[in-house]
């Protein structure tokens, strides 16, 4: 009661660690413990790089133009990205065989994941808006409190990865999405218990903004009504590939970037699914058409099913 007897500001994480153990929340958080561990490139280090190269290649390349470009311009476009964030954190000079190693194999998955990037937005009604996004760290994107059972409350906050929006008949339709370099995918069963809850907080919390907030008033000058089209995890991780037969080095590429997934959920709404993937088939969107004209994957119909979401989220906050 001392230590939580207060407004609180927690982070996803910290919310998602409660969840799994109040103890570990407790030793991790609260005495401030450590694992430990030996000196290593861990998985969380590899991610850093990857997240970093891809966020600042989706940002130059949408200053510089938009998609799509070519493919020997994206080599070079990350050649040069990976570079200088190799400088920072290990500089060639200093370098070892093992480190030299590692960097030109990520570079091949990097320049992998920028392909598939550069393939979604070149199809896509859905631009990139805004990178590393703070959310209710201040007044000027500030998250919506929610009123604790001891008469205090609790805000969250975090960083979205990337916000891309989409503008038509007087709305500004907004998605939210997250770089994974693990093998985390989206499932509605699991937000719904209070896990992997952070794609949706960050959504509904953009999309609940107050309207006189300094991001909402460059977001929509005019009024528009913020609609929640989705949210995204974007698979930074290489898929398996399988074949009964020896494959080309262009077949293996292709093979490659055909298995990079997006999951997540979204409006089903044909013109927002189409904005997003324009062909309807699964490769840039968690849902798709079947033969049959079927919709499939993962979507609410309307934009009002969000609203249970939103409300087994808050209580979820609640308990915390």
């Amino acid at each position: 009661r001392k230590l939580f007897d207060k407004d609180i500001s927690l982070t996803q994480s910290r919310i998602e660690c409660f969840n799994e153990c109040a103890f570990k929340y407790y030793c991790k958080y609260v005495l401030g413990l450590d694992e430990g561990g030996a000196a290593c490139l861990r998985p969380a280090e590899v991610g850093t790089f990857i997240h970093a190269v891809l966020q600042n290649f989706v940002k130059q390349t949408q200053g510089e133009g938009g998609f799509p470009i070519d493919d020997s311009l994206i080599d070079s476009r990350c050649e040069e990205l990976i570079e200088k964030y190799r400088e920072k954190v290990a500089p060639r000079e200093d370098s070892t065989g093992y480190i030299d190693y590692m960097f030109e194999r990520l570079a091949k998955s990097v320049k992998l994941f920028a392909r598939s990037l550069n393939g979604e937005f070149s199809q896509s009604a859905f631009v990139p808006y805004s990178f590393e996004l703070p959310v209710g760290f201040s007044d000027d994107l500030p998250s919506e409190p929610t009123p604790l059972s001891n008469g205090h409350s609790m805000v969250v906050r975090g960083i979205v990865d990337r916000v891309d929006v989409m503008r038509q008949d007087s709305s500004v339709y907004i998605r939210v999405v997250d770089y994974k370099t693990g093998s985390k995918k989206f499932s509605l069963s699991d937000v719904m218990k209070g896990h992997n809850i952070q794609l949706l907080l960050y959504l509904f919390s953009l999309c609940n903004m107050p309207a006189d907030c300094s991001f909402a008033k460059k977001l929509a000058p005019a009024g528009e009504r913020i609609v929640p089209a989705g949210a995204v995890y974007f698979s930074a991780r290489p898929g398996d590939i399988l074949s009964d037969r020896a494959l080309s080095k262009d077949e293996t590429e292709q093979f490659a970037l055909d298995a990079i997934s997006r999951t997540g959920i979204v409006l089903g709404e044909e013109k927002i699914i189409r904005a997003m993937d324009r062909e309807m088939n699964g490769k840039y969107a968690p849902a798709y058409m079947n033969a049959k004209g079927a919709l499939k994957g993962t979507f609410v119909k309307t934009e009002e099913d969000f609203a249970p979401i939103k409300e087994a989220l808050d209580g979820f906050l609640k308990e915390v």
